[in-house]
């Protein structure tokens, strides 16, 4: 009977000699970082036990957040790679316990990888937001700035790469004809396409503020801050919440926490620059509070709280509970014309 060793080496010669040099490195680089051993080392055992979460955590996120991240189509690339090796595998039915099937279509899973949002960027709400701000403030050197950084990235929904390259001078403030005052960033983004996002002048004043604006309006808004470093902090932050959040989620989280206060597909679209709706849809995750699922929702439609019933503190915690709860009454008492 063929033995895994035999298959592995088969599955080399069947190769010509530039594939099998390359195939080679990527399988034995990914059973190395999943399993710690050898790919001719592999048992029925480990395949059948092999999850999503085991290739995710242990080999695509070491790609995607490096000092230097790999492109999603190399790392696709990569995992065809294992594809290959595992239907060798298959094709010599030595272990017949192991769903291929569900191993190459979910546990190798690189749909989401070749999207153009990448698929593999978790969400972050608005509270893990203000939570990742406070630790950066307590305990990293001018985390006060990268706290002003994510918060404003989350807010505009701009790319990291396009963040870094924000000068004053890309700022116009002005009167609306509707009401306000707001300061226009214009800002060049993915595909080279100028954006525009119009800031409430409040909050532009307080970047302003805490990033030290002097006047030079050719000076970059986050003058002095790196990218690797964003992604390190993020990266560490995510590591103790056991979470893998990046630099790309805050976008994802901002499309994610728009479209459930606004339930406005066309309006989130904008707020990402999107040109498609096919696009925007990639990046709205579900929303992982139970509370609002569909199940829940309609067993709770069944019976409603007297809210007449409730004390001011016990309302007040209720919203404050409820970032997107407090977003949406917040628009709704502004139209009223409270303040």
């Amino acid at each position: 009977m063929m033995e895994i060793r035999d298959v592995y080496t088969s599955w080399l010669e069947s190769k010509s000699e530039n594939t099998r040099t390359k195939y080679q490195a990527k399988v034995d680089n990914f059973s190395e970082m999943v399993f710690g051993k050898e790919a001719w080392e592999l048992t029925e055992e480990d395949l059948v036990n092999l999850t999503y979460h085991d290739v995710y955590g242990k080999y695509i996120k070491t790609f995607l957040t490096g000092s230097k991240p790999a492109k999603e189509t190399t790392i696709v690339n990569y995992l065809r790679s294992i594809k290959s090796y595992f239907g060798a595998i298959r094709r010599a039915d030595i272990y017949p316990n192991v769903n291929f099937d569900h191993l190459v279509n979910d546990v190798l899973y690189t749909k989401g990888l070749s999207a153009k949002d990448g698929g593999h960027n978790e969400q972050i709400s608005k509270s893990e937001v203000k939570k990742m701000e406070s630790w950066l403030i307590d305990n990293k050197t001018n985390g006060y700035k990268y706290a002003t950084l994510i918060d404003f990235m989350f807010h505009t929904a701009v790319r990291v790469s396009a963040a870094f390259t924000i000068r004053w001078s890309d700022f116009t403030v002005y009167e609306s004809p509707y009401g306000g005052t707001f300061a226009k960033l214009k800002v060049i983004d993915k595909g080279r396409k100028l954006n525009d996002k119009d800031i409430p002048v409040k909050h532009f004043n307080n970047l302003k503020e805490t990033m030290g604006y002097d006047g030079n309006d050719n000076e970059l808004v986050f003058k002095g801050m790196k990218q690797t470093t964003l992604r390190n902090y993020m990266r560490e932050f995510s590591d103790l919440h056991g979470r893998n959040w990046t630099p790309h989620s805050l976008k994802v989280g901002a499309a994610t926490t728009f479209y459930s206060i606004t339930k406005d597909i066309v309006a989130t679209s904008r707020l990402l620059d999107h040109e498609s709706l096919d696009t925007t849809m990639t990046y709205i995750r579900n929303n992982p509070n139970p509370n609002d699922s569909g199940t829940t929702i309609l067993y709770s439609s069944d019976t409603h709280v007297d809210f007449s019933k409730l004390k001011k503190e016990q309302l007040l915690m209720l919203i404050n509970n409820r970032p997107e709860v407090a977003d949406m009454l917040s628009r709704d008492a502004q139209r009223m014309g409270v303040d």
